[in-house]
This record gives C-alpha cells, structure tokens and sequence, in this order.
C-alpha cells in the first residue's frame, strides 16, 4: 500500500518525513513525500507575531495549514508535523493518528566560541554564571519570558528562517548566541556539524526552561475516516502518544497559543522499586511541569507534580485519577501560583470554563 506524506520543505521537515516515512516502512507501508511550502515558509521576513494577527493565519497555522488542506482535500493521505506546530483543537476530521518516539524535548543554547573562551565541559557554568551581558537570538515568547524570570540578564533578537538559516545568520551577525530545540540540532547533526563547529551546544534545562508543549515530537496528522487510520496508528509510541495527549490537553483547558509564553511537559518513567511481577504490568510514574510568564518575565505561574500510573498492554492508566483531573489539578496550582497575574499582563482573562470549573471544586 503506498501512503503520500505531505510534510514543509526545510531540511528538519524532511528529516522528520524521512523518520515518519521509515516507521510507516517498517509497517508495510511505501511512502512517497510531498513537499510543500507553509503561510510561515512563503513570508521568511515577517515576524510569526504579524503573521499570525491577519485574518487567514491562525497562529499555529503559520505551519501547518497547507499541509492540512492537502490531507482533507485527499491530495495527501499523511501530514507530517513538528507536534509543537500544531493547534490543540483540530478541524474535523483531523485527528491525529501517531506520534513517533520522543527522544529530546529540552532547548538548547548556540553560544559562539569567541564570546565564551572556555572548554565545552565549562561552557554551560560560564552561561550560568557570567555578568557579562550576552545577545541571544531567539523569535520564541517562551525562551525569552521564561529565561528572564528565572533571571537571565540577556538582551533578545528576534530571528526567523529555518535551523540552517538562523545559525549562519547568527554566525554573520553581532549576536553571542542563537536558542533552538534540542531535537532539531539533534536530527540535522549530520547536516550542520561544520557550522556548529564554532559553536558551544549548551543545554538549558527543562527545570529552567519548561519545553513547549508537543517540542520534540513527529506527530502524524490524517482523517478519522482513512482506510488505513488503525494501521497507521500501530507505528505510534505509546509513551510518547500518552505525553503528548496530556501536555495538549493541558494547554487546551488553559487556552494557551503560540503568543502565550507557557511551558508545558509530561515524562512517563518506570518505577523502578515497584514492578509488578504479574501479567507484566508494571507501576509508571508521570511528570508534570507547566511554567506560564508575562512577556517581560516579570510575572512567572508554575506547576510541578507527580502521579503514579501503571501500564499493561502498551496501555497507561493513572492510579485514582482521570486525565482531566490532572489538567483541573495543574490549573489549581497555577491559579494559586499568580497565574491572574500572568493572564493580566499579557490582556487576557482567565478561560471561563477553568475559572467555573474551579468554583465548582
């Protein structure tokens, strides 16, 4: 059976298409890529925040809108997406169908060499501990909010174009240094190791800098109503599928979007002092890390907890909880946590059916 996998231009796009395309293989699957051009692709020189105010954009479709016509239209049968591109509420029938394995989640700082004249294993301690003011290229509310509340004294510009593009900008430009997704750098390694080489890689993390949401994972995206949906499903990760369905969820109940600069990330760990030697179910232990901030860093809401699950069958279920009462719980903590605060500054109000649902509790 052969599949066709809408999927953006850029080198990272079609990696990720290329990871998407060898898991749907390995399935019985030959895939045949289609390579298209997204609103954000056509206008490299505006910035996300203009494009996304005018009437056609949405700002989560800045990256994924054509591809998503192209599954509803039948043109294709798979749109390939970096999941953190992607709107928590979908258009019907859009669903989506598999996420592959995530394997790095955390962002990374680019800090060239000239600037930081220490050895690799000393870079990250100088970062954290310089007085020296450094300029960070970044388009990302979230790195920039999040980063200046926990109280980084860098000066941010704004940067667009794919990974390629912005690390030879910064390299040309008077910037120390460029913020970018750990994933990225990790999949383009082969790619990009002569423009690294001037370059520390430094990660930040997740504890500092919560990921956004979804940051890390190849997410398939098709119709409920495709023929082949239970199969394609098969080559999704359960663990990571289980994480990324919670993150979203949490964002959906706090109506978060891309010019909101909030964090949020679910891990799903063994418990390793608590196998159950029946039936080889064995105890899980789920994360919960959410950090909202006002644009300046002024303001900072945040959550961080654990809950006891298990798995059996591929399948994760949370001991005496539901996913919603997770996303009710993480809401209760920001709330009391300053989140008004973080919603003030940045003009909006509290969701109504968070502030009903918490008045209800």
């Amino acid at each position: 059976m052969k599949l066709k996998l809408a999927t953006r231009k850029s080198i990272l796009a079609l990696e990720q298409a290329k990871m998407a395309s060898s898991a749907l293989a390995a399935a019985g699957y030959q895939c045949e890529l289609m390579p298209m051009s997204a609103p954000a692709d056509d206008h490299p020189d505006t910035p996300l925040a203009e494009l996304a105010t005018e009437e056609a954009f949405g700002s989560k479709a800045l990256f994924v809108k054509t591809l998503e016509q192209a599954v509803l239209s039948g043109e294709a049968d798979v749109a390939v997406h970096s999941l953190k591109d992607v709107a928590a509420q979908m258009r019907s029938p859009l669903t989506l169908v598999a996420c592959l394995k995530r394997y790095d989640a955390g962002d990374l700082c680019l800090l060239k060499k000239s600037v930081c004249p220490v050895g690799s294993d000393q870079a990250a301690d100088w970062l954290h501990t310089t007085n020296q003011p450094l300029t960070l290229a970044t388009s990302s509310l979230r790195r920039k909010a999040l980063l200046t509340a926990h109280g980084f004294s860098s000066r941010f510009v704004s940067i667009r174009g794919n990974i390629d593009t912005r690390i030879q900008k910064v390299a040309r430009s008077k910037a120390d240094g460029l913020l970018v997704s750990e994933a990225a750098i990790a999949r383009l390694r082969s790619y990009l190791d002569s423009q690294l080489s001037s370059f520390h890689q430094i990660k930040i993390e997740p504890s500092v800098l919560v990921p956004s949401p979804g940051q890390g994972v190849v997410a398939l995206q098709t119709r409920q109503d495709h023929p082949h949906y239970h199969q394609i499903a098969k080559v999704s990760c359960p663990d990571t599928h289980f994480c990324a369905t919670l993150e979203r969820a949490i964002v959906a109940y706090l109506e978060g979007h891309c010019q909101m600069p909030m964090g949020c990330y679910a891990t799903l760990s063994d418990d390793a002092d608590n196998q159950l030697a029946a039936h080889l179910t064995k105890k899980r232990v789920i994360t919960t890390s959410v950090a909202m901030a006002s644009q300046c860093g002024q303001h900072i809401s945040s959550s961080l907890r654990k809950w006891d699950a298990q798995t059996s069958d591929q399948q994760t279920e949370i001991t005496g909880e539901s996913l919603a009462g997770i996303v009710r719980r993480v809401a209760e903590d920001l709330r009391k946590d300053n989140v008004g605060a973080v919603y003030k500054s940045l003009g909006l109000s509290l969701p109504k059916s968070w502030a009903e649902d918490l008045e209800d509790r």
